[in-house]
């Protein structure tokens, strides 16, 4: 279809060009309201007990301890392997929540978890609502961490223990990209609007020529 009937179609199916131009409208509005949300991303960094050497310490036992955590955390789902994305927990469309991940730093075709921390990331509406999420979830790695150790019997001094890094972690404000939004929806509404007026124009049409079709008249069957 050449650029002039595409044009004729659009405008012999007015109707439809104008109720997909309606919903772009709407969905506009709808994108560039929304507000943004508070965030926030703290290390929870295991170390090894006091009781033993951190130089000597084995830091793969540590990992590997790191990652059960982060699974019992998680309700028993792998989330290590989704760990070595960067985009932020808001920009997967989350609004209120939090994630706990043991960082990856492998590439695409393979992982590489050297390091005992589990990264957590907090959103939520307002910075009182992350401040009061991000100690909750470091007091059940804690919790969970301590317990873990004492029901298999490790003395005091032979505990894993959790720094929070930083100790004061920054509640930043994170807003979408109003005009890529914009720009966005208004390209999808274009693009929905030319294929729904071919497609009314099309069965339109065929609908006209099957009713302009002459009736076959059945032929006397031979004697």
């Amino acid at each position: 279809m050449t650029a002039r009937q595409l044009i004729r179609v659009l405008i012999r199916r007015w109707y439809v060009v104008l109720a997909c131009m309606l919903l772009t409208v709407g969905a506009l509005n709808l994108a560039t309201s929304v507000n943004g949300v508070y965030w926030t991303q703290v290390d929870a960094v295991l170390l090894p007990p006091n009781s033993t050497n951190s130089i000597e310490y084995q830091n793969a036992s540590l990992v590997h301890f790191a990652a059960i955590i982060e699974r019992e955390l998680n309700g028993g789902s792998d989330t290590a392997k989704k760990s070595a994305s960067r985009a932020p927990l808001y920009g997967t469309g989350v609004r209120n929540g939090y994630k706990i991940t043991l960082p990856n730093s492998g590439g695409q075709w393979s992982s590489n978890f050297n390091r005992a921390v589990l990264a957590v990331e907090v959103v939520g509406s307002s910075p009182e609502r992350v401040d009061q999420m991000r100690v909750e979830v470091l007091a059940r790695i804690n919790d969970l961490i301590r317990n873990k150790q004492q029901s298999l019997g490790a003395a005091p001094r032979d505990l894993i223990t959790v720094l929070e890094s930083p100790a004061q972690p920054v509640i930043r404000y994170a807003e979408g990209n109003q005009r890529r939004a914009s720009a966005a929806v208004g390209i999808m509404g274009a693009g929905i609007a030319i294929a729904a007026s071919r497609l009314v124009d099309g069965a339109l049409n065929l609908r006209r020529r099957r009713h302009r079709a002459p009736a076959r008249v059945a032929e006397p069957a031979p004697v």
